[in-house]
């Protein structure tokens, strides 16, 4: 299993995930699952993010930060993998 959650800046900025405008999303890159912004840098707290070839909702919650959002995900993700696919590996 692979997966990447953050910064994916190696996307042109007509690229928006919809089809044949994804080419360069992680998705079609070989990743299994993805979470991430498309720009150099963004905003912690009100980022723009893309889950697979998604654009998600901007977050409103006052408490929202993109790192506990990152980490987050990652232990589920971990979690999840353990359950379901106890010996493979993933990266």
């Amino acid at each position: 299993s692979t997966w990447l959650l953050g910064k994916w800046h190696l996307i042109p900025s007509w690229e928006d995930g919809a089809p044949g405008r994804n080419s360069s999303f992680p998705l079609q890159r070989g990743f299994d699952y993805a979470c991430f912004f498309k720009m150099g840098w963004t905003d912690q707290y009100h980022p723009e993010l893309f889950e697979g070839n998604a654009r998600l909702p901007v977050p409103r919650d006052p408490d929202y930060h993109f790192t506990t959002d990152m980490v987050d995900r990652g232990i589920r993700l971990i979690d999840a993998q353990r359950r379901d696919h106890a010996g493979k590996p993933f990266f």
